[in-house]
Parts: C-alpha cells; structure tokens; sequence
C-alpha cells in the first residue's frame, strides 16, 4: 500500500480530574501524539486478528511524552479497571515475583528475578508515551479477550529535538518477525538517527474460570537475545516494556541480558 502523510494530533489530553488509578491527576500537561504520521502499511481489517500496520511518526522530543500524565482514553481506562479487577496487586514487585515463580524455563526465572532485584532504578510507573501507544493497540483489539502486541522504535535526531517513532502491530499475541518496521528504521539512521529504545507491551492473559498469568516487564529470553542483538548492530540503547501499569527502562549494556553474562 502507498504510503500516506496525515497531519495528526491525537486526541489524549490529561483528565480534568484526578482518579484514583491515574498518574498525573489534574494538573497533568496535555499527553498527546502530535506531528506528522505516514501510514507505510495497514493490512486488513484493524480489529480482526493478523491485521498489519506500520506508521512512521515524526514529532517534536516533548517532555510530557516522558512523564506520567495519562492520556484522555476511554478504551485505555476500561482496559486498566478491567486488569486491576482481575489481577487484584498490579505492582511490579508483586508481578516480577509471581512470574518468576511460575516460570519453568530457568533463563526466564533469571531475567524476572534480576529485573525484580533491581526494579528500584529500573522499573517507572507507566508513562505518557507508553500509555498512547497501549491506548492506540487496544482501540484496535480488546487486550483483555485478545491479548496482542505493539513495537515502537524510538529514534533521535541528531541534534535531539525531534523523535522519529516506527509503530508496527500485527494484531495477535506476539510481534513475530521484526521485518516490516527494519527498513524505516534503518533508513532513520542513515539519515543520522540515533535508536535510542525499542517499545512494546506485556500482554496479561485471562482465563474464563478467573486464572490468569503474563504481565511482568522483564523481557523474554527471545526478547533479551533480539535487544543484545540489536545493540550490537544498531546501536540501540534501552528496552522499553510496559504492561498498562509499570514500565521497564533498561539499558543494553545490562550484564544479565545477554545469555551468558559473564563472557
């Protein structure tokens, strides 16, 4: 599909008034997408499964995107009151703890407990720029009955003010092959971008009989082994994973991301 330019401001201001759930309460700025999107590739019906699309956003680096003001989203709040109900204690701690537990792969168990051990200066409540794009996700499909994934490559401009955001979904559980996205992105960084982070979501997943399992920020040792890879050729600096509550900020230089890290 050609690709297309909209000029967009997605419409994501802060509440006007605090909740008990939100970050950022009411004196929150605007937290919103603004600038230019170019739709490289949107594949099918976007609220049925397998569904592609791939958006190149070009915006100004603003504070707020950091921050914790949340956007002004009905489908996002439902999607929050609906996990918090389920999983009851959505703190970082509690899911780190849990995962590792559950978890039979022992280089999963590793990559939860090492990110629970030091969840104080990696771990952040979720953010603006997070909470845009698990909003934008679940207007496509309900994560509570069908989980699915969104991946955003975060790159600068060499002179830092303005972001070049790739988004891409493929509308099921996981990402899968990364293909699509790579050719904007390496063509931002021959255009002197630099990859600051990678984004994308933990996804929960619930049972009918009320059982659920999922939503630790830790990477995946899939995850980890792409990220190191990545680093190493890219230059990319950070895994970004939220999922709708906490978010992990972890730098590629991490010893225990890579599978054997004491070589």
């Amino acid at each position: 599909m050609r690709a297309l330019w909209v000029g967009v401001a997605l419409s994501a201001c802060a509440s006007a008034e605090p909740r008990s759930d939100a970050v950022g309460g009411a004196d929150a700025a605007a937290c919103e997408l603004t600038g230019e999107a170019r739709v490289v590739l949107d594949e099918g019906d976007p609220h049925a499964p397998g569904a592609r699309r791939l958006v190149v956003w070009d915006l100004a680096d603003d504070p707020v995107l950091w921050s914790t003001a949340r956007p002004q989203s009905a489908t996002l709040d439902r999607f929050i009151a609906a996990a918090r109900e389920r999983v009851g204690d959505i703190s970082a701690e509690a899911l780190l703890g849990r995962v590792a537990a559950t978890l039979e792969s022992p280089r999963e168990v590793a990559l939860n407990q090492r990110l629970l051990a030091e969840r104080a200066r990696m771990v952040v409540p979720m953010r603006c720029f997070d909470a845009l794009f698990i909003a934008r996700q679940i207007e496509r499909m309900d994560m509570i009955s069908t989980p699915t994934e969104v991946l955003v490559f975060v790159l600068v401009s060499h002179e830092g003010a303005q972001l070049r955001l790739v988004e891409y979904t493929v509308n099921q559980p996981g990402i899968g092959r990364v293909g699509p996205p790579m050719a904007e992105v390496e063509r931002a960084i021959e255009a002197g971008y630099r990859l600051r982070a990678v984004f994308h979501n933990h996804n929960f997943f619930f049972g009918e009989d009320g059982s659920w399992r999922g939503g630790s920020v830790a990477p995946s040792a899939p995850d980890a082994e792409l990220l190191v890879s990545q680093h190493a050729s890219l230059g990319l600096g950070e895994s970004w994973i939220s999922n709708g509550f906490s978010t992990s900020l972890i730098p590629l230089t991490t010893p225990w991301l890579r599978a054997d890290p004491d070589h």
